[in-house]
């Protein structure tokens, strides 16, 4: 938290409002709320940590942050107030600003490669569970050449090395993280549609995730390409106070900079109480169940563009919630995200990891990320069928060219993760 953003937000609105915590002033008194952060997750999603991991991931909890300080204080289940009385607003506010920078939090990251949860502890990848799949050709494409052998201490080893490459290469899980990219690391991704769709002006804003920020509003295509480009899902994250200092002056608007948390809907929610009326959003895994709570945020004059990612694993009912709610859903080694989603989707782009265009506007934001890849792909998009009963897919083949076929002329053996779950 930074002193000078908050006076001046407190002077132009009356108040300094993130997702995870908010400093007001009235009347001569300062009042800070201030989310404190749960390291449950950590322990749900990989269960069976060794002791001497777990006792380097220990959390502050509400009670210790407000015996810590001498303001008044009230104490919440996930969350302090503190008071503060007399003083211009900048002398009320400051030492409440001191108290929530005060509040530091391990190091701790986890996210996702080849269906293995993957634990990083400042900066180095430390514990993966067990593989849900044996091969993943994105993990593939993206880090390494190495194929995936049935072996859960092989396997273990390659999926710490895809991370020390995403460390090294892209500075992932640290403070000099890239967000800022213009490249195209695969043909299909989220984030690269996404960034050809905002250049076509069909959205403002992505409400994305990034390592070290949590949910993030992201303002540019450059923004947005460069916090997804290379993720594969981060599903918990703590703040690198730099990096989230770097997303300010980079276009990249923290919603929860203090905690670092991934809440999907409120970034949706921060984006229309910025103003902003033309939204995309991705959700990952079993928090694509979200996307039923992010349509209810839609209403005249908002538009929420869905992208459902991450699906392996998940169960039956998440992957019917992406069907109903999703404009475009990417099936991973999802078995129930394939059984559910494809049979309703219009089309299909890419075999390897498909993503079903599961809506006209969503059609026409992966246009927009076809013709960059294929101007002369035009005529062809314009004569194809979105029937789920005729359902087409598109490919990417040699020379930077693509071609779209039948689904029936897909053939047996094509390069997809193993097996699905």
């Amino acid at each position: 938290m930074e002193l000078d953003r908050v006076v001046s937000e407190i002077e132009d609105t009356g108040v300094y409002w993130r997702g995870d915590s908010s400093v007001e002033y009235i009347e001569g008194q300062a009042v800070l709320s201030l989310r404190i952060k749960n390291g449950d997750p950590i322990s749900q999603m990989i269960p069976g940590l060794p002791d001497d991991v777990v006792d380097q991931i220990k959390y502050p909890t509400p009670t210790q942050v407000a015996d810590s300080t001498s303001f008044q204080t009230e104490v919440l289940p996930r969350r302090i107030k503190v008071f503060n009385n007399g003083g211009s607003i900048r002398e009320a506010v400051a030492p409440l600003v001191e108290i929530a920078n005060s509040v530091q939090y391990p190091e701790i990251h986890i996210t996702r490669r080849a269906g293995s949860y993957i634990l990083i502890l400042d900066q180095k990848a430390i514990y993966a569970t067990e593989s849900l799949i044996e091969y993943c050709p994105l993990a593939k494409a993206l880090f390494t050449r190495h194929d995936y052998e049935d072996d859960t201490g092989l396997q273990d080893r390659i999926l710490r090395e895809l991370n020390e490459q995403a460390i090294g290469e892209f500075k992932m899980f640290g403070p000099n993280r890239r967000l800022q990219e213009c490249e195209a690391k695969v043909p299909f991704g989220s984030s690269e549609i996404m960034m050809n769709a905002m250049e076509q002006g069909y959205f403002e804003v992505g409400i994305q995730v990034c390592d070290g920020v949590g949910t993030v509003i992201t303002t540019s295509p450059q923004s947005s390409q460069g916090v997804g480009a290379v993720m594969t899902g981060t599903f918990f994250t703590t703040p690198i106070r730099d990096l989230v200092r770097r997303c300010y002056e980079e276009g990249v608007y923290p919603v929860c900079p203090e905690t670092a948390d991934i809440d999907q809907v409120e970034g949706v929610r921060s984006a229309i109480l910025l103003g902003h009326n033309k939204i995309a959003v991705t959700t990952a895994a079993e928090a694509n169940r979200d996307l039923g709570k992010i349509s209810e945020l839609e209403m005249e004059g908002i538009e929420i563009y869905k992208f459902a990612l991450c699906s392996t694993g998940i169960e039956k009912e998440t992957a019917e919630v992406m069907a109903e709610h999703a404009d475009l859903a990417w099936t991973c080694a999802s078995k129930h995200a394939r059984e559910v989603i494809a049979p309703s989707a219009l089309i299909q782009v890419g075999l390897k990891i498909p993503a079903y265009v599961m809506t006209q506007r969503g059609w026409e934001l992966v246009k927009s990320r076809l013709l960059a890849i294929d101007p002369e792909f035009k005529e062809t998009l314009d004569s194809l069928p979105l029937d789920p009963e005729n359902r087409h897919f598109i490919a990417h083949i040699s020379g930077g060219r693509l071609t779209a076929k039948p689904v029936s002329a897909i053939r047996e053996g094509v390069d997809i993760p193993r097996p699905l779950v």
